[in-house]
């Protein structure tokens, strides 16, 4: 049996999160058993910890508060599990901090993953500083690339090759579902409304302050629309502030990250994206195998395109936005068949079962 170290799960549950935990659900336990490595204690990923041996959680002091104790507990763990792995899969959206690959390098687990899942990085000088020079590093301490997309791959690798591995989502899952779309519009009031709505981290990256700043023409084209946000992060009460500071706080509904997310874009209209940069978003696939009309920034690759109604918009041409959506409608069979095939979860378990088995 093969035993891999992953890092990148948190109590967070966003993207990476969520490829994570489908790659590990899908591959064979009498092949592969995955340990984990995390800042938090990631109590909410269930069957994932079956408290065996064989699915354990370790944890490390967060660094940029405890650097001289992260090093210490880093290095010590490393000397008392190192031998007990075959691979370390490294899931980052930058290489600002890769202590981790440097460390199994060391002690020489022999195949050290670094799995791309972002286009881009933030504007942050900090990041931008130690990705820069974490980027030599990783040449020669890293021993398999892998990347959600082309766009992801790109930034992160530089003109190295790369492996792509796809993001998966359940389509039966996520399908358009009538029922579910009266029973929450009843139980939030939204019977009569137009609904648009995004999912993700409340943070610089996800933009949804752009949202916000269109509803007041929004409005003017669509008395009764609301814009629906999901999910969490450190801008939740700069967001409320913004709301109430253009007079549509009554107009937009904050849930923190929900379950049930597939119920949720049922009862939407048209799903909005106006992220900086993505490498491949799960929430926009989910959403387009929904049915969902999708309006993203030309910021989020293109690759994430699978469906017919779904338009990338610069964020400069706010006109084309407001017309975007006031002209978003359902479509039946939007689905580009050949495209979203790609992306269905039905074939993750051919994906999974190829991804540990090293040259």
């Amino acid at each position: 049996m093969k035993r891999v170290l992953v890092w990148g799960l948190s109590n967070n549950r966003a993207g990476t999160e969520a490829v994570i935990e489908a790659y590990v659900r899908a591959a064979d336990p009498q092949k592969y058993s995955f340990d984990f490595l995390c800042y938090d204690d990631p109590v909410n990923y269930g069957c994932l910890f079956s408290g065996s041996s064989y699915n354990r959680v370790f944890k490390l002091p967060i660094k940029i508060a405890h650097p001289f104790r992260h090093r210490k507990a880093l290095a010590s763990f490393m000397d008392e599990h190192a031998n007990e792995y075959e691979a370390v899969w490294f899931n980052a959206n930058d290489i600002s901090n890769i202590d981790i690959l440097l460390a199994a390098e060391k002690k020489g687990i022999k195949h050290r993953i670094l799995h791309s899942h972002n286009g881009n990085i933030p504007k942050r000088f900090i990041t931008r500083l130690f990705s820069k020079i974490n980027s030599k590093k990783a040449k020669r301490v890293v021993t398999e690339r892998w990347a959600c997309s082309q766009a992801a791959g790109a930034f992160m690798f530089e003109g190295e090759s790369f492996k792509i591995i796809p993001n998966m989502v359940d389509a039966r899952k996520f399908a358009f579902d009538p029922s579910a779309r009266d029973a929450m519009r009843s139980q939030y009031g939204w019977s009569d409304d137009c609904i648009i709505g995004t999912v993700g981290r409340l943070s610089e990256q996800k933009n949804q302050s752009f949202l916000i700043e269109l509803l007041p023409r929004l409005v003017q084209r669509i008395p009764n629309i609301k814009l629906v946000i999901i999910g969490e992060g450190p801008l939740r009460d700069s967001l409320k502030t913004l709301a109430q500071v253009l007079g549509v706080e009554e107009r937009v509904v904050l849930l923190p990250a929900q379950c049930n997310i597939s119920e949720f874009l049922s009862a939407f209209d048209c799903y909005v994206f106006p992220s900086l940069y993505e490498g491949l978003s799960l929430a926009a696939l989910e959403a387009q195998f929904n049915g969902l009309p999708c309006v993203m920034s030309d910021g989020v690759s293109t690759e994430t395109k699978i469906a017919t109604t779904t338009q990338f918009i610069n964020l400069m041409d706010v006109d084309e936005w407001v017309d975007a959506i006031c002209r978003a409608q359902r479509t039946e069979n939007s689905l580009i068949l050949e495209k979203a095939q790609a992306f269905d979860a039905a074939n993750i378990r051919e994906v999974a079962e190829r991804m540990f088995e090293f040259d």
